[in-house]
């Protein structure tokens, strides 16, 4: 209630109102589910992120109010798979994405995973002739975070995107047996996430195995 008095006060300076709906719009994706309509609060908080956009067009949270959306629309597809609601939330990534926007690196790289996973899970859906395309559409948007991709110059890239997008891309190339992608990519974390080291040197081993059997 705070946060809404505050975003609709005609007197509030515009940065702090921009951040009222944002803190609105994360405050409705933390309260409980309704059981009648479980929907219902990712509308809420995509009509506080798409304020933002609307009210705020140059503000600096507007990329990352692109990037809630996003997330926004792949969580209603996830509880009711809807190519529609994948469409809306790869147009939100992309839109969060745009390089006029001038967001930062850690905004840029939840929203190509955000895409990614948009992707990947809209590919489920399709018939099995269209699949193969659509998972590397996806595959691309994870490798670009892991490998660098979306950095300009003299940005340095979030280790915790590079896991989550790194872990997403061989999860999916294993799955597509695309064990020589999956194996570089152990082999990268391995070497950017020392933390990681001894259970990506297992699967690396595991991939390696699996790119000789089939070679044989």
């Amino acid at each position: 209630d705070h946060f809404r008095a505050l975003a609709n006060d005609t007197n509030c300076p515009p940065n702090l109102g921009a951040e009222a709906f944002f803190a609105l719009g994360d405050t409705h994706l933390l309260a409980e589910s309704e059981p009648a309509d479980p929907l219902r609060k990712f509308r809420d908080a995509t009509v506080a992120f798409s304020k933002i956009v609307l009210l705020f067009p140059t503000n600096a949270l507007v990329p990352r109010a692109w990037g809630r959306i996003g997330d926004c629309y792949l969580q209603q597809a996830s509880l009711a798979p809807d190519s529609k609601h994948y469409d809306s939330a790869i147009e939100a990534y992309q839109k969060a994405l745009a390089p006029e926007l001038k967001a930062d690196v850690g905004t840029r790289s939840q929203a190509e995973l955000g895409l990614g996973l948009a992707l990947e899970r809209q590919a489920r859906l399709k018939k099995p002739p269209e699949r193969p395309a659509a998972f590397q559409a996806a595959l691309d948007r994870y490798l670009n975070i892991v490998y660098g991709r979306n950095l300009a110059e003299d940005e340095q890239a979030d280790p915790f995107w590079i896991k989550e997008a790194g872990l997403a891309a061989a999860q999916l190339a294993e799955e597509q047996r695309q064990w020589a992608v999956a194996a570089k990519l152990y082999d990268r974390l391995a070497a950017t996430l020392p933390a990681l080291r001894p259970l990506m040197e297992k699967k690396l081993e595991r991939a390696r195995q699996q790119m000789a059997a089939e070679t044989n």
